[in-house]
């Protein structure tokens, strides 16, 4: 699931509400013990060009059915050329958006 809102828009508190659901995965921990939500994999080709596969591996496994990761990178609303990126990536993917 991808959660697109722009900056100050609450989206930290849906964030943490949906991850919180039992399918949820979280994401993986930094080295100041945080998930980061934001992961950047659209809006940033060096980490898009590394495939779908390495995107999933930045979810750890929180949950034993993991079938909800939920990103909230706010950049993906601002650029245009991102909604194009996703839908060829992932074509079934859950999008939320919210300003």
């Amino acid at each position: 699931m991808l959660l697109i809102a722009g900056h100050k828009s609450e989206s930290a508190s849906l964030s943490t509400v949906l991850r919180r659901h039992p399918s949820a995965c979280r994401g993986r921990l930094l080295d100041g013990g945080k998930e980061k939500n934001q992961k950047h994999f659209f809006s940033k080709p060096s980490r898009c060009s590394k495939g779908v596969s390495w995107y999933l591996t930045q979810f750890s496994s929180g949950a034993s059915n993991c079938t909800l990761r939920v990103d909230a990178t706010p950049n993906y609303l601002h650029e245009p050329h991102i909604a194009t990126r996703i839908f060829y990536s992932m074509p079934s993917q859950l999008i939320l958006s919210g300003s």
